[in-house]
């Protein structure tokens, strides 16, 4: 008589990474600059302002 065992579960999928776009560029990764009224990518110049921004 052979032994059967149960298939091990998959592990459950984890959380995306969150990225906080006040802090991180999200089309370089680069660190974020604020400025009066937008934030500013150091790396790549990329803008991200509070008026068209994913906020």
């Amino acid at each position: 008589m052979s032994a059967t065992t149960e298939p091990t579960p998959a592990p459950a999928p984890s959380a995306p990474a969150s990225c906080d776009l006040s802090t991180q560029c999200g089309h370089c990764g680069g660190p974020m600059r604020q400025e009066h009224a937008h934030y500013r990518c150091t790396m790549c110049g990329q803008r991200d302002s509070c008026c068209d921004g994913p906020y």
